[in-house]
């Protein structure tokens, strides 16, 4: 046989060790991204005390802070990523770069470990899809980025389940391979099972990939006739024992009532109970979000797993054939495991990424080799990926899942960058899935004129000639009733104002819609798969690095995965790390004293060199602020939660009128104050839109006394772009601000803001807190000038004509619940007449 040119050999292997070093080390840098405070910080933070006492470095010492040796029970699981981090302090300072690249190691190896049991049990190719799956699930590398310490898990899982399977069930042509080939793997093995044990525990890190691979040895060999693999059943009676073995004695721990507070090795966690006892599909919900994008193809890969492999030699089918239901087996004991222990501990990282994404590469490649495609896995693979946006549209704490936390709070202020992420990288990775398994026809020419012929054809007899004539009625009744509206505009009949302009632009432009965008969908998307089966060719066996249209899946993954790890969660990282802050203090307040409010003195050694002074509270961080006086400039990184009470502590004592001094607001919970502000600086303050400086000219004046405690000066009706309108259409969103001068402390909270727009029998609602809950009505002082913002949108059926805006505060919903309107415009029953709405 002809050997293959060393480059064929080895650039599989360079580019499953290219992929991941350059998303875990370069592609942001390691430096990218700030220490979340608080959970890397804390494990850093332990990782810093065992460098000072096990690995003898006393120049990583803190002057205050706790140097003191950890407990087990400190750590909360098992030391291997502690040390790994400490290792990395110790060799080069304390940076978080340093404690961040060990792990970063770790996850190259996990890759690379993937990538060789792939290799073996499939071939090279398979086993560079499988690496470039398990780089870019953000799992994978948002742990092999940060200091949580749970990449150490996923690699040790990667090099004892692999070794374990290809010691198990390797075999080729010429029958199982010998004692010395299987040496190496179950070298590996040995690794992978003491650092999943150091990692996560007997279950996890040891049970868990034993019982995947005995299981499957068991299922598959077990009973079986034929020639029999005396040392792969070796391999399999062991994995089966040891896995089977621990399992029952991790079991009886979990349920054990009255268990020790003590850390178990054997869970590789400490037992409590769960604030809120966990459903059934909670595990499953944690990988989806977690393994985005690839999670949208995962369920279809493991279905494709249950395919027949290829034809081919006897050696390599049975090979492939147990490889598959050895990845099945093994990624559900990791679910089950994962899912056992949610009940008694706490939710931590999904273990088994690289069984996922060999799951992944391997039905990739079925495809690219000749199995068929499938029209249902393409769309069902968009489904899912629509159905994941939505959760993190709606809830995009679920970006969260990828670190391994729960209960972390979302900055409000990347939510609009984050939807739009999500639609890059869900969307094209979606796209290509879709434009891959449609195709189902490999042999078919890209535009040719006869497909979209039979299209044609097709669609012409469909129902039996009925869709043409049910298509053509349609669009003849849009257009007609278009015309109508159209002659009654042009004739201003008597009809057409009650008709609203959200209405008369639907009626206008539904003929359009109806005529051109299905056919147009239709025939875009044959289009587009031409231009996908024109550039990418066919899924024949073509060279051994060739870009097929099979593997733009892994392609479309790696995309996705790049924009999740370069833009994503860098960005939201820094919008929880006070990194930035520190970096804006040295460049904007060089040399002037730093107060900590609410952000960890710790942090301050990683970037500010040392110990800052730390503040209790509000009063006492003012008190700070401006104890130097005019002729020092000092600032202050905090804590956003504690801006609404020293805003009005700033605005109390000496500074009517104005807003705190805000020089970095980017993060919406970590911000930097000053003293003052120099020439040609700008007031960050998030406050600012609402908390006015100078006396407001609004749309609609008004003078409206409520119980001597506040003063309404007027109202702005705004577009989205802040323009003044004069009317609203019904379906579109607009701003009603109502502008208020405190005349007096409210003294209490008023937690209901209405709106109501009357008229024509109709009522629009509009209730929200004050302010929107950012700055409580308690803390408003007398003089101070105050913007509320609501939020308009009416309703469809709102015909055109005059409405009337009525507003208020409220606590309850009688008259008598509502703060009472001494004079000015009202209804009587304490609602603010805001005057007239005119709806288009």
């Amino acid at each position: 046989m002809r050997e293959s040119p060393s480059w064929k050999r080895w650039a599989p292997l360079a580019t499953a060790a290219a992929v991941p070093a350059l998303l875990f080390l370069v592609l942001p840098p390691l430096t990218r991204s700030g220490l979340w405070d608080p959970y890397e910080l804390g494990t850093a933070e332990l990782a810093r005390r065992l460098a000072v006492n096990l690995l003898h470095a006393p120049g990583l010492a803190l002057p205050g802070a706790d140097d003191t040796m950890p407990h087990l029970n400190d750590l909360g699981r098992p030391e291997l990523p502690f040390t790994s981090i400490a290792l990395g302090f110790r060799v080069f300072g304390l940076h978080e770069w340093a404690g961040r690249l060990p792990l970063a190691l770790w996850g190259i190896a996990g890759v690379l470990a993937t990538y060789a049991f792939v290799a073996r049990l499939f071939d090279r190719r398979t086993g560079v899809y499988a690496a470039i799956a398990l780089s870019t699930m953000p799992l994978y590398f948002v742990q092999a980025r940060t200091m949580l310490g749970d990449v150490c898990t996923m690699a040790g899982l990667a090099m004892s389940f692999g070794g374990l399977a290809v010691a198990a069930f390797d075999r080729d042509d010429e029958g199982p391979t010998g004692t010395r080939a299987r040496m190496p793997w179950v070298a590996m093995a040995i690794v992978g099972l003491l650092v999943g044990l150091e990692s996560r525990g007997a279950l996890i890190g040891v049970a868990v990939p034993a019982l995947g691979v005995g299981l499957t040895w068991a299922a598959t060999r077990l009973g079986t006739k034929g020639a029999r693999d005396r040392r792969g059943d070796v391999v399999g009676a062991v994995s089966l024992l040891l896995g089977a073995s621990i399992a029952v004695v991790a079991a009886r721990i979990v349920a054990a009532p009255g268990q020790s507070k003590d850390l178990s090795m054997w869970i590789g966690a400490v037992l409590h109970t769960p604030p809120k006892y966990p459903t059934f599909d909670v595990y499953v919900a944690s990988v989806g979000h977690a393994l985005v994008p690839w999670s949208a193809f995962l369920p279809f890969a493991f279905g494709r797993l249950l395919l027949a492999p290829r034809a081919g030699s006897a050696g390599t089918a049975e090979r492939e054939s147990l490889a598959r239901v050895a990845l099945l087996v093994g990624a559900t004991v990791v679910l089950v495991a994962q899912g056992f222990l949610a009940a008694r501990t706490d939710l931590f990282a999904f273990a088994g990424p690289a069984l996922c994404a060999a799951a992944c590469a391997v039905a990739i490649r079925d495809l690219e080799r000749g199995a068929h495609a499938s029209i249902a896995i393409g769309l069902a693979t968009l489904l899912v990926a629509a159905i994941l946006h939505h959760d993190l549209h709606e809830l995009p704490d679920k970006a969260f899942q990828a670190f391994g936390v729960t209960g972390a709070t979302f900055p409000t202020s990347f939510e609009d960058r984050s939807l739009t992420l999500w639609w890059i990288a869900l969307g094209g990775f979606a796209l290509c899935a879709l434009l891959t398994w449609i195709e189902r026809d490999p042999e078919r020419e890209p535009f040719d004129p006869a497909t979209y012929r039979t299209i044609l054809q097709a669609l012409k007899e469909a129902y039996d000639g009925m869709l043409p004539l049910v298509y053509f009625a349609a669009v003849a009744g849009a257009g007609i009733s278009a015309l109508v509206v159209l002659v009654g505009a042009r004739t201003h009949a008597h009809w057409m104002p009650q008709m609203s302009a959200s209405v008369r632009d639907i009626v206008l432009n539904a003929w359009w819609v109806i005529a051109f965008v299905p056919p147009g969908a239709l025939f875009g998307l044959v289009a587009l798969a031409d231009v996908w089966l024109w550039a990418f060719g066919r899924n024949g066996p073509l060279s051994r690095l060739s870009l097929t249209r099979a593997s733009t899946i892994a392609v479309g993954g790696a995309v996705a995965g790049f924009v999740l790890c370069f833009f994503y969660y860098p960005a939201l990282a820094n919008q929880l790390s006070p990194k930035e802050v520190f970096e804006s203090y040295r460049s904007a307040c060089p040399g002037a004293p730093l107060g900590l409010l609410g952000v960890g003195g710790r942090t301050a050694a990683y970037y500010a060199g040392g110990q800052q002074t730390s503040l209790g509270d509000a009063k006492s961080a003012y008190d700070w602020m401006v104890a130097g006086g005019s002729g020092e400039r000092r600032c202050l990184a905090m804590k956003s939660d504690e801006l609404p009470k020293l805003e009005q502590l700033w605005r109390q004592n000496g500074h009517p009128g104005t807003n705190v001094p805000v020089l970095d607001a980017r993060s919406s919970q970590i911000l930097l104050a000053a003293s003052s502000l120099t020439p040609g600086e700008s007031n960050e303050n998030p406050f600012s839109s609402f908390m006015l400086e100078s006396e407001p000219q609004p749309q609609r004046p008004l003078d409206v006394n409520m119980d001597d405690k506040l003063r309404v000066i007027g109202t702005d009706l705004v577009d989205d772009r802040g323009r003044r309108m004069e009317g609203v259409i019904p379906g579109r969103t607009y701003h009603l601000r109502v502008y208020y001068r405190v005349l007096a402390p409210v003294g209490m909270e008023w937690p209901n803001a209405f709106l109501h727009v009357d008229g024509s029998g109709r009522r629009h609602g509009g209730d929200h807190k004050p302010l929107g809950g950012r700055y409580p009505m308690t803390l408003w002082l007398p003089g101070d000038l105050i913007a509320d913002d609501y939020e308009l949108k009416l309703e469809p059926n709102f015909t055109p004509g005059n409405y009337t805006v009525y507003f208020g505060l409220a606590n309850g919903d009688k008259c008598s619940d509502r703060l009472a309107v001494k004079s000015g415009p009202s209804d009587g029953c304490n609602r603010v007449n805001a005057g007239p709405l005119r709806v288009l």
